[in-house]
């Protein structure tokens, strides 16, 4: 489940909390303003081992969630996708979003 979780955060450019602590504290001159940049629109949210949540907008204003957790001996892995313009919620926005999440999280996609 964690290799999942790493798999959907590195396709879908996911911040953790850590990477943007890491930008804040990296001591260069502009790291207060690269850290709030990583951070906005980014939610995220970790139990090794057991459960990710991972958010962040996608496109200009809409928003991806992925949420992965432990079922068992299995990983499941559920999708969320919001926006405001009801175009965008349609199959033919987001057939194709809907088609590389479970090949990404089982290493199928590269």
């Amino acid at each position: 489940m964690d290799t999942a979780a790493a798999r959907l955060k590195r396709y879908y450019r996911f911040t953790s909390s850590d990477e943007i602590t890491a930008a804040s504290n990296s001591g260069k001159g502009n790291s207060g303003w690269v850290a709030t940049a990583m951070a906005e629109g980014t939610d995220w949210s970790a139990q090794p081992g057991s459960y990710y949540r991972m958010s962040r907008v996608w496109g200009k204003t809409d928003h991806l969630t992925l949420e992965v957790s432990r079922e068992g001996s299995n990983s499941q892995v559920t999708a969320t996708y919001r926006s405001a313009d009801p175009a965008h919620l349609k199959d033919a926005w987001t057939q194709k979003l809907w088609a590389q999440i479970v090949p990404m999280a089982e290493g199928k996609t590269r």
